[in-house]
């Protein structure tokens, strides 16, 4: 199976986790989505259980891919530091902005917990380490105090990231589409302000 094959039914997946839940999607639905047969998504993948994990892998790939850089750069460089945590957090941000499927595949597992759930949350927590040594840093520099790491986790996800996967209520309140890049741009600036007012 090629990469872009493979790519094509992790979205295909994501997608369709994100917008009908685990328990509603089809292995056929997503397989019609993907272009695919039922039967080679099922060769690759084996089950619908085969083929959540995929996706999860695969997200947290792209945010581990949006930090790195930033993480890098502030070992590297100490004196433009507090920007470097700004820019790791829009970057964690706009993944979800980019992708708002992944914070509806939060939401529905968040409602109901559980197994998945579970798997989700201790694959995730990788980005919460990834994220520790800038988060230790901000609070040497007197930010970010009210947090541990974990409530810092849990206040990106609900504050920062949910809206993106919320897009009719966000358009019910703001008025305006928030998956445009203008209205992105300033809900994350909303967020920056507030963590670093």
């Amino acid at each position: 199976m090629s990469q872009q094959t493979k790519e094509a039914i992790i979205l295909a997946a994501l997608h369709i986790f994100a917008e009908q839940g685990f328990e509603a999607a089809s292995l056929r639905d997503i397989a019609e989505k993907a272009h695919i047969t039922h039967g080679t998504l099922r060769h690759y993948f084996g089950s619908k259980a085969g083929v959540w994990q995929a996706v999860v892998e695969f997200v947290l790939q792209r945010f581990a891919g949006a930090l790195q850089p930033h993480i890098q750069q502030a070992t590297q460089r100490q004196e433009d530091l507090l920007e470097t945590i700004k820019r790791s957090i829009r970057s964690f941000l706009l993944v979800f902005a980019h992708h708002p499927e992944m914070a509806q595949l939060m939401l529905h597992e968040g409602m109901q917990g559980g197994a998945r759930f579970d798997y989700f949350i201790d694959r995730f927590e990788q980005i919460d380490n990834t994220m520790l040594p800038l988060f230790m840093q901000a609070q040497q520099l007197g930010y970010l105090r009210q947090f541990d790491s974990q409530t810092f986790l849990l206040y990106l996800l609900t504050t920062g990231a949910a809206p993106f996967g919320l897009r009719a209520l966000s358009l019910r309140f703001i008025g305006k589409d928030i998956l445009a890049d203008e209205q992105t741009q300033q809900h994350i600036d909303r967020v920056l302000a507030t963590l670093f007012c």
